[in-house]
């Protein structure tokens, strides 16, 4: 009896991962996938090491902490996995202004089976864009997340050619001053 072995890769969107150069611009698509988890709040607690005072300790919560490592760990996978292409190349991290488009595929409640608008989640799309830029700081993708000049973020539900996760298109023109 011959094993059988299950992709390490999801079903893509199409077009997803790619990258593509042309002068001083550059653009990059990835695809995150699973469920997209927003950026938590952050959390404290009373830390008491042994001979010295008490202080507070501010944290992430552990589930933003590991979202945000399969953001940049799947996004370096992605990116290595791009054949190289004759007509360009860029480095990373990108250090110019940034244009970024995230499209957040979310699994549909089961109380809106036959909803297909409003869009009622409990994450609000700028905590699920915040936990996506860090992960992409992380990876190496962003210098810095403050150089995004204009992010267009969009939640929909899984649907035909969208499956779950978060779909990234990057661009990045000129270089950091």
């Amino acid at each position: 009896m011959e094993a059988q072995s299950a992709s390490l890769d999801p079903p893509y969107p199409d077009g997803f991962p790619g990258a593509f150069a042309a002068g001083s611009a550059a653009a990059l698509k990835l695809f995150i996938p699973g469920k997209p988890i927003p950026k938590g709040r952050p959390r404290s607690r009373v830390t008491t090491p042994k001979d010295r005072k008490p202080f507070v300790q501010v944290y992430t919560d552990h589930e933003t902490v590991a979202w945000e490592d399969t953001v940049a760990w799947t996004a370096k996978r992605q990116i290595l996995s791009i054949p190289p292409d004759d007509d360009g190349e860029f480095t990373l991290p990108f250090e110019g202004r940034v244009i970024m488009d995230l499209r957040f595929n979310l699994a549909r409640p089961k109380y809106a089976k036959n909803i297909p608008y409003p869009m009622k989640s409990r994450s609000d799309v700028d905590n699920l864009a915040k936990s996506v830029m860090d992960g992409l700081q992380k990876a190496g993708v962003l210098a810095n997340d403050n150089l995004v000049t204009d992010l267009m973020i969009r939640k929909r539900f899984v649907e035909e050619g969208h499956p779950e996760g978060v779909e990234i298109d990057i661009t990045c023109v000129g270089h950091a001053e």
